[in-house]
This record gives structure tokens, sequence and C-alpha cells, in this order.
């Protein structure tokens, strides 16, 4: 047992709820293309790159049963590259392209988070704005 570690998951659940209500403010009502669009700005582009290997590392990883490097390395691609970076750069822009780029971000980072943290991530994923959304659990990763 480590309290510290617990302390971590803690802040970490506290980091998701907080970058999911900017996202959600930032967005608004609009509906979400979670299917991805076309990105034209170098800066979503670069994300979207970052998200899509993130996501592949994801999935290698859980595939080998290794469920701790799997979670580590979402964690720092949330906490670092979504969070610290792309968040912050994010904050100085209001078209629609960034809207799209952040809602989607959001979308697939919930989906790979589900086997992890289950309720937290359900809870955020029914307030996003997508059409004709189930739950979580059967919503498959595309």
């Amino acid at each position: 047992w480590d309290e510290a570690a617990v302390m971590a998951g803690k802040k970490f659940a506290n980091k998701l709820w907080n970058i999911s209500r900017f996202v959600l403010m930032k967005v608004g009502s609009e509906g979400l293309d979670v299917g991805g669009q076309s990105i034209s700005h170098s800066m979503d582009q670069e994300i979207l790159a970052k998200l899509a290997d993130t996501k592949k590392s994801v999935e290698q990883g859980i595939k080998n049963y290794e469920f701790g490097q799997a979670l580590h390395t979402l964690y720092d691609f949330i906490w670092h590259e979504f969070a610290d970076k792309y968040i912050e750069a994010s904050k100085k822009r209001e078209d629609e392209e960034i809207k799209q780029a952040l809602g989607y971000v959001l979308a697939e980072i919930i989906k790979m988070l589900y086997p992890f943290m289950p309720f937290i991530t359900e809870e955020i994923w029914q307030k996003l704005p997508i059409e004709n959304k189930k739950s979580v659990i059967i919503t498959p990763w595309d």
C-alpha cells in the first residue's frame, strides 16, 4: 500500500475533470464530430498525430497485458502533451477547428481511459455533446 500512489491517482482524476470542464466550456453545446475531421492547423495536426501514437501504444500494452505501462503512456499524454502544452496553447484560439480538435481528443482519451477509470470517464462521456451516443463502454475505439 502506497499512499503516494493514491494521492497521484486523486490528482490525476482532478486533472482529468478540469481538462473536461475546460473543453466543454470551449466547445459549448454544439455537436462534436468525434469521427475526426480534416484539420489544417499544424498545432492541431501535431496533437492528433501524438494521440494516434498514444492510442497504438495503449492498445499494444493492453493486448500484451501490460496494463501499468498502457496507463502510464496514457497518463503522460494526457498530462504533459494534452493539458500542459496543447490546452495551454489553445486558450489563445477561438476558431471552430480548435473546438473540434479539443472535443475529438477528449472523446478519444475518455474511451481509452474507461478500462482504468470507469466511473469518472462515463460521467464525463455523458456530458459531451455527441449525437446519438450510448455508454462509453460500448463505444468502439475506431
